[in-house]
């Protein structure tokens, strides 16, 4: 299964890291190390996998979640943060966040590819 070690049944698959975590009743040990933090938010595992795999800075994340520049409520009820990213040619950079959990989660982290050239 790739940069990962199964443990015992689960839904969800993990791709990479260094890190044991109970994951939709499954558990997990990967390759690499995942130490991200956000202030004030907790990381899915996902968004640590993105974060490192993409090369993504802290510093945005908090940037896009303090200062959106866009901020939708998704289909999945969860808040959509957009900001242009001026260190990366001004791409849209998106953060999920989960805020029915405590402290809230980021989902996920991507540059959004559809928001290309739109202000």
């Amino acid at each position: 299964m790739g940069d990962c070690e199964y443990i015992s049944n689960c839904e969800h698959r993990i791709s990479r890291g260094d890190y044991w975590s109970n994951v939709e009743g499954g558990r997990f040990r990967s390759k690499y190390t995942l130490k991200f933090e956000i202030a004030g938010f907790n990381l899915s595992i996902h968004a640590q996998l993105v974060i490192n795999e993409r090369g993504l800075e802290n510093a945005w994340i908090e940037r896009t979640i303090s200062n959106p520049e866009t901020v939708i409520l998704g289909e999945d009820d969860n808040m959509h943060y957009i900001k242009a990213i001026e260190e990366r040619a001004c791409r849209k950079l998106r953060v999920v966040v989960n805020h029915h959990s405590d402290p809230p989660k980021i989902v996920t982290v991507f540059f959004d590819r559809r928001l290309k050239g739109k202000k």
